[in-house]
């Protein structure tokens, strides 16, 4: 049985609540097929700035057996996705062509686990918003436009009429490639001209700034030096990212 948690990531952008597994640990596939076809199937015109990435997570509770995936059943077709060693579910992209009619059961060792009154794996979905252009050249329009895509996106997921409760992407961060690479480094151009732009917020090897400070700056590109992701993100709260950081 799941249950699930809230909360929000550095690098990867926040983590949303799926139903949790009933007494058989399966659950409706519905909900889970949405969000997937959500990031997987979106609008041409939302996609070429960023590629949105989602991930979903699955973590024993206690002394529970971490789980081995998930057997999607629907009609005689069975279908595993099977979790890595850091428990998450590996080939989502499957789960845009199930009906959502369907079921969801967790596995344990391959096999469909006991009835359990009791969750026993906390279930976490994150969604990231990368740009997909890597060449070191990124104009402030272009900036924005993507953190726009993926606010389009993250309004889909929202029940009709709730997208109102679904937070914008508000913020650009730009992490190494690696987690031990070096940290990137960012100038702000203002045509040929080397400028101030937007405060920078560091945690650890990650670089934040505001898009709303992006915008009141005198900046029209943003050149970045290294290997690096650049990636768009909900707005973020300084001190208690880097709170959460030295945690």
């Amino acid at each position: 049985m799941f249950s699930t948690k809230l909360g929000l990531a550095i690098v990867l952008v926040g983590l949303v609540p799926i139903p949790a597994f009933a007494e058989t640990d399966c659950t409706g596939a519905k909900d889970l097929v949405n969000m997937v076809q959500s990031f997987y199937q979106a609008d041409s015109d939302r996609v070429d700035i960023i590629k949105p990435e989602f991930n979903l997570q699955l973590k024993p509770i206690g002394d529970n057996p971490a789980p081995s995936g998930l057997r999607y059943i629907y009609e005689g077709l069975s279908v595993d996705l099977l979790v890595d060693e850091d428990g998450n579910v590996q080939d989502m992209e499957k789960a845009v062509s199930f009906d959502k009619a369907g079921e969801l059961c967790k596995l344990v060792e391959g096999k469909p686990t006991e009835k359990s009154e009791e969750p026993t794996v906390q279930a976490n979905m994150s969604f990231g918003f990368p740009f997909i252009k890597t060449s070191g050249s990124h104009s402030v329009a272009d900036l924005i436009e993507g953190a726009k895509d993926g606010s389009k996106i993250m309004n889909t997921l929202a029940p009709g009429g709730l997208g109102f409760m679904v937070p914008s992407l508000k913020a650009i961060i730009v992490s190494p490639v690696d987690k031990d690479g070096e940290t990137p480094v960012l100038r702000f151009m203002d045509g040929q001209n080397l400028t101030r732009g937007p405060k920078i917020t560091t945690v650890k090897k990650n670089q934040l700034f505001k898009i709303k400070d992006l915008k009141k700056s005198n900046v029209d590109r943003l050149e970045i030096s290294g290997p690096y992701r650049l990636i768009a993100s909900f707005d973020f709260d300084e001190e208690e990212i880097k709170q959460e950081a030295e945690e």
